[in-house]
Formats: C-alpha cells, structure tokens, sequence
C-alpha cells in the first residue's frame, strides 16, 4: 500500500532546495499520505509559463496542455522534470526513510508501489511565473 510519511515528505523538499537553489520555487505537500504533490512555482532559469493561444497537447506524461513560443525548450524541460521525479523518489531513502519500488501490475489489477509523485506546474489559483529575461 502506498505510503508517505511527512518526514519523507520534508527530506524530499529538502533535496529538491539543494539541488534547485534559488532558481526554482516550489510547493512540495504530503498528498493524502499516498505520495508527495510537486508544483512548479517560479523560475529564473527555466521558462514554463503557459499561453492559451498555442495548443500543443502531445502527451508528454507531465500535464502539458498548452505552451509558449518562448518557453524552455521540451528537452530542458523534459530533463528538469525527470531530475525532479528522481530526486523525489530517492531522496526519502538518502535520510533514513523507505526505497521506492513499483511492483505494480495493471493486468492482473495489482497496484504496489511505496508512494506516488504528482508533478504539476503552476497551481489551480497561481499560475506559473518566469522571472527571468525572455
């Protein structure tokens, strides 16, 4: 059964402030004790603000809906994304806590896995904000 501590909560959000420093804001929550909740904030690197006005849904596996001309690139993105997925499912092991594992099987409708991570950029009511020069 899926699990997280808040103590393994806060070693994650303590993993991603030494890796980020100050160029990435983020929230980082304990979700239901099933998993950690990362949402994407500000930046002064990387430019992840969305605009209505281009659509570009391709299924990237992080909730991109819609993007900027002037965003990141998809690679940097993708790669900052992947970084922030690794270091959430390791860091609570790194100070003391348990291995991420997924035993899951959709076939056989067995879900086992130590906890999930939602990764999202912007909140519903603040949206995502580049601080940076475009």
């Amino acid at each position: 059964m899926a699990y997280l501590s808040a103590e393994e909560t806060k070693s994650i959000r303590k993993a991603l402030k030494e890796e980020f420093g100050t160029t990435l804001k983020f929230s980082v929550k304990n979700r239901h004790h099933s998993g950690v909740d990362i949402k994407l904030l500000s930046s002064t690197k990387w430019n992840l603000e969305a605009n209505p006005e281009y659509d570009c849904n391709e299924g990237n596996g992080y909730g991109f809906g819609r993007v900027s001309p002037w965003m990141t690139p998809k690679d940097e993105v993708k790669t900052l994304l992947d970084r922030i997925d690794t270091i959430a499912k390791t860091a609570p092991a790194k100070d003391g806590g348990k291995d991420w594992y997924d035993d899951s099987d959709m076939m056989t409708d067995y879900f086992s896995t130590a906890f999930y991570v939602f990764t999202g950029i912007g909140k519903w009511d603040k949206p995502f904000t580049y601080t940076g020069t475009k």
